[in-house]
């Protein structure tokens, strides 16, 4: 869900999402015994994705945002939230995002009755809006330069893609506070992404809050590898209290804050951190992944891998090297090989 590009909701495409939700239903309540501790845990997890993407989404309020790393073109943001809703850390948040001013600026769209966007568990509805909520809130228009033209109708879809909301994996949760990692380049388009890095104290933003399995949850020693913003859910089990950890943590040639790098000496010196490797361009943090396994007195209880597709495909065929092919599937099945790339 986090990647899907939705294109032209014709009558035909939104008729069909109906199709598609009744099938998601028949997944969702498919009878049978799980397999694997991972295959119960997702058994489990898509029921509550059901009930809570057929419910409204939850109001967070934008507290505060500072640089957590940055370099020349790229940067990842720590940003606050508050909220009611219950989120607990390494949660993860289905955004709701808006297009940038800047996209809409000299842009014309009839208002009017248009199909809605289909996202899982929620297909496709009719429903009028005015002018500026199509621009807004409807059309996805971050690549809409490349496509030319500033006229769009959205009863005839010559546009082409719609907004559809991104997730975030929930950093740290304090009270009602929840914070977020969010990653901006310079060369990106104004969409998810640059939506809440740009966020203000005082703005809103809607959200689900969905329970994913793929987190940290402890129990003896653990490999982390992340990438990025990716590191968010290492965070989330560190400020959980989680300990055990060791953390490979690849970061580009960005240049982390200092109170980042204050909070991660303190995880250390409390002992929930019991290695850190923070991996700085050209190396990479596959680099390091062998020789950590390597020097390892024992194999660990767990791992958790979090970043860039790419990586997660490396890291995962050192896995099979260093402990073989059916012992990472055996992880894997019992939610102690967690590659959420």
């Amino acid at each position: 869900m986090t990647r899907r590009l939705v294109a032209d909701v014709t009558t035909s495409r939104a008729l069909f999402s109906h199709i598609e939700d009744a099938v998601r239903w028949g997944m969702v309540h498919r009878p049978g015994r799980a397999a694997t501790t991972r295959d119960a845990a997702f058994k489990d997890y898509l029921r509550s994705v059901r009930q809570v993407m057929k419910r409204r989404p939850q109001d967070f309020e934008v507290l505060g945002r500072r640089m957590l790393a940055q370099d020349e073109h790229s940067s990842i943001i720590e940003l606050t939230l508050r909220t009611h809703a219950p989120v607990a850390s390494g949660d993860m948040l289905f955004v709701d995002w808006l297009n940038h001013p800047d996209n809409i600026s000299g842009r014309s769209v009839a208002g009017g009755v248009y199909w809605t966007t289909p996202i899982p568990h929620r297909p496709s509805t009719r429903r009028r809006a005015d002018s500026q909520e199509i621009l807004s809130s409807v059309l996805d228009l971050g690549g809409v330069d490349a496509r030319g033209g500033t006229d769009i109708d959205p009863l005839t879809a010559t546009h082409g893609l719609r907004i559809t909301p991104r997730f975030f994996t929930v950093a740290g949760v304090r009270n009602q506070d929840v914070t977020l990692f969010v990653t901006q380049r310079s060369d990106w388009p104004k969409r998810a992404s640059s939506y809440l890095a740009h966020a203000k104290p005082g703005d809103h933003v809607t959200a689900r809050v969905l329970p994913h399995p793929h987190r940290i949850t402890g129990g003896g020693s653990g490999l982390a590898v992340a990438t990025g913003s990716g590191a968010a859910g290492v965070f989330a089990a560190l400020r959980s209290g989680i300990g055990g950890i060791s953390l490979i943590w690849g970061v580009g040639s960005k240049a982390l804050e200092p109170w980042v790098i204050e909070e991660l000496a303190d995880h250390q010196t409390a002992g929930h951190l019991d290695r850190l490797i923070v991996v700085h361009s050209p190396q990479r943090v596959t680099d390091h992944v062998p020789e950590h396994l390597a020097s390892s007195e024992h194999q660990p209880d767990w791992i958790y891998v979090s970043g860039n597709s790419a990586m997660g495909e490396q890291v995962h065929s050192q896995l099979e090297v260093a402990f073989g092919v059916n012992r990472v599937r055996e992880l894997h099945g019992q939610l102690r090989y967690i590659n959420s790339t």
